[in-house]
């Protein structure tokens, strides 16, 4: 259910790629490998967390322990490399798309998916599209017009490309303030998520996951995040600011 306007509470897993990529390509270790993320899910599944996909989480009928694992930037590797161990091990996700940027090259060695590899991965492996944006512009900061256009007009963008209007808004860069906050709402969207802030049901934190990230560390932050963590949340959320604090 729903308490003061927060979802209580999945724990919300935020990946971007995974690793096509040499280290020395990966500047912001983005891309976490194939053993890292069968790693992660099986300790999830191993110790009773139960994967949900999005609709789970709207209904606010989630079990205690469980989570949705989300993707953004909508890269090549979450179709060729993601998306069939997530089938395997029966877990659904979500992937974020800048949606004026579908097949585009990027600033790292990864496109982004196709509209026809989009539906590959809602109709072959049971994703969700949501948006990301239109070109992954920070949202603080710019005029009522450009918001308009990095929500409503992404969300116009990728119903028109995929045939159905996304549910739920990732924020680019995880910049979120009360004035981008609303415009997600206005726009038609049930749910945003941030990356480490919590501020309400358009603006939900998510649990960031990089290359360099160990097993154990890992470990900590999912415990940090988990439920009947209220205590520790704070410091939580300072520590997953700061991957680098966290290198194995």
């Amino acid at each position: 259910m729903y308490a003061d306007g927060l979802v209580t509470q999945p724990v919300v897993l935020l990946h971007h790629g995974v690793a096509t990529v040499a280290p020395r390509d990966d500047h912001s270790s983005l891309f976490v490998t194939d053993e890292q993320l069968d790693a992660q899910l099986q300790h999830l599944i191993r110790h009773g967390w139960r994967p949900i996909d999005l609709s789970t989480l709207l209904s606010g009928a989630a079990p205690t322990r469980s989570f949705l694992v989300t993707f953004d930037d909508g890269y090549a590797s979450v179709l060729e490399r993601a998306a069939p161990r997530l089938r395997d091990a029966g877990v659904p996700a979500v992937v974020f798309v800048p949606a004026g940027m579908i097949a585009c090259t990027t600033g790292v060695p990864e496109r982004i998916l196709d509209a026809d590899e989009l539906g590959t991965l809602v109709s072959d492996f049971g994703f969700e599209v949501g948006a990301h944006g239109f070109d992954h512009r920070r949202l603080v900061g710019l005029d009522d017009e450009q918001l308009r256009r990095q929500t409503a007009g992404a969300r116009e963008r990728l119903r028109d490309a995929l045939g159905v209007a996304p549910r739920a808004f990732a924020y680019p860069h995880g910049a979120v303030d009360d004035r981008a906050r609303a415009a997600v709402h206005d726009a038609g969207y049930e749910v945003g998520f941030a990356t480490h802030d919590a501020i309400g049901r358009h603006a939900q934190p998510r649990v960031a996951l990089y290359r360099r990230d160990s097993m154990t560390v890992f470990r900590v932050k999912l415990r940090l995040a988990g439920p009947n963590s209220s205590t520790v949340r704070k410091w939580g959320a300072w520590a997953r600011r700061r991957p680098g604090r966290w290198r194995s």
